[in-house]
């Protein structure tokens, strides 16, 4: 424990002592009587104060991640250590697809350092599980790459992707372990492309931006497959195309001028006799 620590609990200690034994004893009372009730509340103040820094040191101390990798950098397993002491492990059970765990990673925060010791990774576990916000960093700077929120270690709500500059990427929206929804960002800041998900396929409509943030396309898909109508815009906004899909297949296509124009009304597949007749 470090000299600036360990003399910030000493002050605590100082301060708690003086404020339970003088701060409650009244100045009204008589000096022998004030003298046994301090001497009763000092006894108490030591037992409470006792356990109280006692709670506080053990939350304080550092639960630490250590991570081995295989040559293809593929998780092998992950320890966890308490002062030095290994508290838990995590193994890779290829055979079932998943880590098995031995002993108890203990609630609350733990952090993944690098070989040169900046912070690498944190996250929350409880009852052996990540749960609550992680964070992983990243570059020259160890900046904030990416965070997201876990629920019995599976992605929930918010995950968010950043640039080394720390501008957004991208965010993603998750349920129980499945994307639903995910939206990446221009280096500006606009918004280039929002698209809904269902059972990890893109499910309606998904939209396009020019960085100036006007429509490129409104693009609808059903199970990763474009279905339906696809409309493609000018970047004067004007439409420039509406595509009819069916099970990933353009069936058909109209076209426009810039003036808003229709200029051809085209089935697919086009055929030679089609055009002839």
């Amino acid at each position: 424990m470090c000299l600036r620590t360990t003399r910030s609990y000493g002050l605590l200690i100082r301060f708690t002592c003086k404020l339970l034994v003088g701060g409650f004893v009244s100045p009204f009372l008589l000096r022998g009587e004030r003298r046994k009730m301090k001497k009763s509340l000092t006894i108490g103040t030591i037992l409470i104060v006792a356990l109280f820094i006692g709670s506080y040191l053990f939350a304080q101390e550092e639960v630490i991640r250590k991570t081995t990798k295989t040559s293809g950098d593929f998780v092998r397993e992950r320890t966890y250590y308490i002062n030095g002491k290994e508290v838990a492990k995590q193994i890779w059970n290829k055979e079932e697809n998943r880590f098995e765990i031995i002993g108890k990673i203990p609630d609350g925060l733990v952090k993944e350092y690098g070989k040169n010791g900046q912070l690498f990774w944190e996250g929350n576990y409880k009852e052996n599980k990540l749960n609550g916000l992680s964070k992983d960093y990243a570059g020259k700077n160890r900046s904030l790459t990416f965070e997201a929120n876990y629920k019995d270690d599976k992605l929930n709500g918010i995950s968010k992707f950043y640039l080394y500059d720390g501008k957004l990427s991208s965010a993603s929206n998750y349920k129980d372990g499945e994307l639903e929804n995910r939206r990446e960002y221009y280096k500006s800041g606009q918004l280039k492309v929002e698209t809904n998900y269902k059972s990890g396929k893109r499910n309606g409509m998904s939209i396009y931006f020019y960085e100036n943030g006007q429509l490129i396309a409104e693009v609808n898909y059903k199970n990763d497959k474009q279905d339906g109508i696809t409309k493609i815009y000018w970047e004067s906004g004007e439409i420039a195309y509406i595509d009819t899909y069916k099970n990933g297949e353009k069936i058909n296509r109209k076209a426009y001028d810039r003036k808003g124009k229709l200029e051809f009304d085209q089935d697919y597949p086009y055929t030679l006799d089609k055009k002839e007749k």
